[in-house]
């Protein structure tokens, strides 16, 4: 009996389509939809730096008439969304004339603002900053311009990393101006192992939190 061999069937294979870039685009219809979607997201951006601007209107009247504003617009007064809010409306002048260049995403325009004036305007101009940038790439620029500058942190911005609580005899805050070397840092990450013991709760900035990951990276390729 003769052993019926069937025919092999190619598998069609879909080619991903070849990148295209803007020269490619040519359909004015396109061009019309993008920059209506491209408006409101300048917008987003624009009203995110206002809200910004009013918490710092709101922080100015009394405690009592703040709090009251905060009643009114449904946040606890010591949430660290106004504390980012607080960052944001401090560099108005300055943010709201780059709304263009930056993210319609309100926590990273608060990391951007953590950045000095004159750093964030060299990071626009080599695009490290743009409206697609994403915490992660702030937070890798919040760590050069702290640790390797060794320009003193904002200790207003790190004040929100703090765990939230309010009204408590058993609290304390400490903030850190600068990290100017590695056994710096060594020292503040055995003195946050040894509070953690005590049961002591701990909450880090971020870009504290990096580098303190990159040392314990550097500690176990030793």
């Amino acid at each position: 009996m003769k052993k019926i061999i069937k025919p092999k069937l190619s598998k069609k294979t879909h080619k991903k389509p070849k990148p295209r870039v803007l020269g490619d685009i040519t359909d004015q219809k396109t061009f019309e939809i993008a920059e209506r979607f491209n408006s409101y997201k300048r917008k987003t951006a624009e009203n995110i730096i206002e809200m910004g601007r009013v918490v710092i209107e709101a922080k100015n009247r009394t405690q009592a008439e703040f709090q009251d504003f905060c009643l009114l617009i449904g946040y606890d007064w010591a949430s660290s969304t106004l504390r980012k809010l607080e960052s944001i409306g401090n560099k108005y002048e300055y943010l709201i004339t780059k709304c263009e260049n930056l993210p319609a995403n309100w926590t990273v325009i608060y990391e951007i603002s953590r950045l000095d004036s004159d750093v964030i305007e060299g990071y626009i101009q080599d695009y490290s900053i743009t409206s697609q940038s994403t915490g992660a790439s702030i937070d890798k620029l919040l760590v050069n311009q702290n640790l390797k500058t060794n320009k003193p942190s904002n200790t207003k911005s790190i004040s929100k990393n703090v765990p939230n609580r309010t009204n408590s005899d058993l609290e304390f805050v400490a903030f850190i101006d600068k990290i100017d070397s590695e056994k710096q840092l060594v020292e503040i990450s055995l003195l946050i192992e040894k509070l953690k013991k005590v049961g002591v709760q701990i909450s880090c900035s971020k870009a504290l939190e990096t580098s303190l990951t990159q040392l314990n990276t550097l500690e176990m390729a030793a």
